[in-house]
């Protein structure tokens, strides 16, 4: 059998016996990608289905929020955050949730105020999602909004089926920046200088690591 039929006849056996509480440890960790997206929405559908209490392990962001009502993220044995997969997406806490959560930059204060002027609070490090970053096709006039706008360059880029992964630097920061490839547009080419839009309402401080 495939490594996905394996899982499944897995999982079937598990639920024959009708458990209260159905642990799952990394079930998805050895299939390729497409299997792993259609046994994530079958065991989603059957958690449902039996409306059973489900605790499924993974180091994959993805599918910790994709199958989960409440996530909790631990480092080094101790649960540092906990919430909805939406406030634990939108609203890290520390370095370590924002980095296990996705691209968000992490920056230092001393970056955070290169690239914004000023920044608020006493927060010694701040993240910003790699999709709250605009990459400026136009003139910053044309914007017409109060975001700062910051001179970069492009360093990389990745083609990441529907987003497209900048690599940018500006005023001496790394910053990934992810633009929807809607397929209307060409990639901006390494080395190009582009304008970047930042909001500083979507500036987030991040706590120190075990406060």
């Amino acid at each position: 059998m495939s490594g996905g039929q394996q899982q499944r006849v897995a999982l079937a056996r598990s639920l024959a016996v009708r458990p209260k509480v159905l642990l799952l440890d990394e079930p998805l960790s050895a299939l390729d990608a497409q299997i792993r997206k259609n046994l994530r929405a079958e065991i989603r559908a059957i958690q449902r289905q039996f409306n059973m209490t489900t605790v499924f392990v993974t180091h994959d962001q993805e599918e910790a929020l994709t199958l989960s009502d409440r996530v909790c993220l631990m480092n080094k044995g101790r649960i540092v955050q906990e919430g909805s997969p939406e406030a634990i997406y939108t609203k890290p806490r520390t370095e370590f949730v924002a980095r296990f959560m996705g691209s968000y930059n992490v920056l230092s204060r001393m970056d955070a105020l290169k690239l914004f002027g000023k920044v608020d609070g006493a927060a010694q490090s701040f993240a910003i999602r790699p999709e709250s970053v605009v990459l400026l096709k136009e003139s910053a006039e044309s914007l017409g909004t109060d975001r700062r706008i910051a001179a970069g360059m492009i360093r990389s880029v990745s083609i990441l089926g529907n987003v497209i992964r900048y690599g940018v630097e500006a005023a001496g920061v790394r910053l990934t920046i992810d633009a929807l490839n809607d397929g209307r547009t060409l990639p901006l080419a390494e080395r190009s200088l582009v304008l970047l839009a930042l909001d500083e309402s979507q500036l987030l401080q991040l706590e120190k690591e075990g406060a």
